[in-house]
This record gives C-alpha cells, sequence and structure tokens, in this order.
C-alpha cells in the first residue's frame, strides 16, 4: 500500500499550533524524491524513497544531516527497518535487501531476495517481506548473507507486522489483525482476530501499546501489556486516509495522506478533543516519532522533521 506517488532546506518560521501543542518544521530534505517509509534509530534516520534509502544523521535533531544518498541501493525502496545494526528494505526491484548498517554512512549491502517487495518487519531474527500479488513471506536472517525461506501466510499481501513477546500481530486484508503464537517462528499458530480491528493498515508497537492506522477509519490503540489479550483502549474516527500511526503513549502521531499529520493525546478524556496539533500542509505516506520530534516520509517534500512543543497547560476539556 506504499505505492502512491537535490533540495535541501531548513523551515524554521512554520508553525502548527493545536489545543495543547505546537508544531515547527526544523528541516527537509527531497533529495530521494517521494518518500514512502521512515525510521529513526539510534540517532540516525532512514528514509525509503525513490531514489533509494536516504540516511540521516539526527543525533542532533535541530541540525540532521544527510550522511547517505539514497542511490548507494540502486532502486526505489517503500519501506524500512533496523534491527541491531541491520538494515532490511522492501525494494520494489531489488525485493528484500539485506544490509549492514554498523557505519550508517558506509551501508553494505550483504543479500537480495526476490522482487516487487513493498512492506518489511523484523522481529527476533525473522524478516516478514510483503510483495505484490503474493503471500507474506518469512525469513530466517541469522545468517544475513543467505537468508532461509521458512514459509508464508496464505493471506494474500499483508501491510502490517507488529510483535511484542512470542506474539505475532499481522493485518488481514478482509478479518483484521489476527494474532499468532510464534513461540515456533516458522509454524505460527491462529490465537485469535482482535476485537474492532477490521480496515487495519499498518501497525507499530512501543512499549505496552499497538498503535494501528486503518485508512479510512482513523486510528486505534491497544493495550498489550498481555500480549495475548489485547484490550482496545482509545479509536478516533478520521475522514481522510490514515496511512500510518507512530508514538509514545499518549502522544500519537499519524500520517494521514489528505489530511496532514495529526498528533493526538490519547488520555483526553474527550475523544473530539484529543487532537491537539497538525499540520494540513504535507502529504504523509509514513510517520516516525521519537522524543519530541516528528519523521515525516512525505509525497511531495520527501524527508520532513518536525519539531512537537507541548503546551505547559493540558487542553481543556469543556
Amino acid at each position: 500500500m506504499r505505492l502512491l506517488a537535490l533540495c535541501l532546506a531548513i523551515v524554521g518560521l512554520a508553525f502548527i499550533t493545536g489545543a495543547g501543542a505546537t508544531i515547527e518544521r526544523v528541516f527537509a530534505d527531497h533529495t530521494g524524491d517521494t518518500a514512502y517509509g521512515v525510521i529513526a534509530v539510534d540517532g540516525f534516520a532512514y528514509v525509503a524513497n525513490n531514489g533509494g534509502v536516504s540516511i540521516y544523521d539526527v543525533r542532533d535533531p535541530e541540525h540532521p544531516r544527510l550522511i547517505a544518498d539514497p542511490g548507494w541501493l540502486g532502486g526505489a525502496a517503500f519501506d524500512v527497518v533496523v534491527d541491531a545494526a541491520m538494515l532490511y528494505v522492501a525494494g520494489i526491484r531489488n525485493g528484500l535487501v539485506i544490509a549492514d548498517v554498523s557505519d550508517p554512512a558506509m551501508p553494505r549491502i550483504l543479500s537480495r531476495v526476490g522482487t516487487d517487495v513493498v512492506d518489511v518487519f523484523a522481529y527476533r531474527g525473522i524478516v516478514y517481506a510483503s510483495a505484490i500479488g503474493a503471500n507474506l513471506a518469512m525469513y530466517d536472517v541469522a545468517d544475513p548473507v543467505s537468508p532461509r525461506f521458512l514459509g508464508e501466510l496464505p493471506w494474500g499481501h499483508v501491510d502490517g507486522v507488529a510483535g511484542r513477546g512470542d506474539y505475532l500481530y499481522v493485518t488481514h486484508p478482509s478479518r483484521g489483525i489476527v494474532l499468532l503464537d510464534i513461540a515456533d517462528p516458522a509454524h505460527p499458530v491462529e490465537v485469535d482476530v482482535l476485537n474492532l480491528s477490521s480496515g487495519a493498515l499498518t501497525l507499530e508497537v512501543r512499549a505496552e501499546f499497538l498503535f494501528v492506522a486503518k485508512y479510512g477509519n482513523g486510528i486505534q490503540i491497544y493495550d498489550i501489556s498481555a500480549p495475548d489479550r489485547p484490550r482496545s483502549i482509545f479509536r478516533l474516527a478520521d475522514s481522510g486516509e490514515a496511512w500510518d500511526a507512530s508514538g509514545e503513549y499518549p502522544i500519537v502521531c499519524v500520517a494521514d495522506l489528505q489530511e496532514g499529520i495529526e498528533v493526538i493525546d490519547a488520555s483526553a478524556s474527550n475523544v473530539s478533543s484529543s487532537v491537539i496539533a497538525s499540520d494540513d500542509t504535507l502529504a504523509p505516506h509514513a510517520v516516525h516519532y521519537e522524543g519530541g520530534y516528528i519523521h515525516v516520509a512525505d509525497q511531495d517534500e520527501g524527508y520532513v522533521l518536525l519539531r512537537l512543543s507541548q503546551d505547559s497547560e493540558p487542553p481543556s476539556e469543556g
């Protein structure tokens, strides 16, 4: 679902204010053209885009630096994930690409598998890769030079995968979020389908929470402190297209392709007042929130970094 569609700019004057928070643009870079996926890990941001994967040093988030031009990948990328100094890339031509990023400025490709991969997730030494028109494939990457195919889930294309403990949460095209026991990762066992999860598109697990973007149905949050017994604790309808959600509970940032970036306080007693800030000038495909900064993969502007400042006084619920 990441198939929609040399400029550096620091934008220090654009403030977007909501009831309880302010968004300020810090940085934008269109080097890789349209961006589709983004993740920030250990002070580095990895952005999947039409050029490949751009890598930025964001250890000082007020002064990001492009340290690896996207051309090193050799083709467009639609999703990225980093696990234990390994970068896993969903490439439309290159398929699943595994690269060593122990030095993020000098990524080193170790292997490539298949073609037309558009979504990727890594968990406990297993990589889950979803290709166009294909089932979700599972690879053991204990040896990243020679990934070992373990099998696939016979559901067709999958957009969202996330994990906690011995359990995996996987979006099903028609059923919602399916809960799988992966104590034996080569033979996942279906446990349940999450309540109220139909329409789920992308997933993120942070600590004890599962954030769900549901495209035209807004977002949903589950408490997964007991990972085999998820409990829905927050839902917000959305008239736009919620492609991705990322946060540090209770703050959740939503990438809405039609309405821009929306920041939600999921602890608000009145759901109607839970949107505390937004930036409707963006057309984001993906978002990653980390420590007060919002990393955005944008259709028009490429990689955009926003600063989120929360007001000292909580928003009124009147």
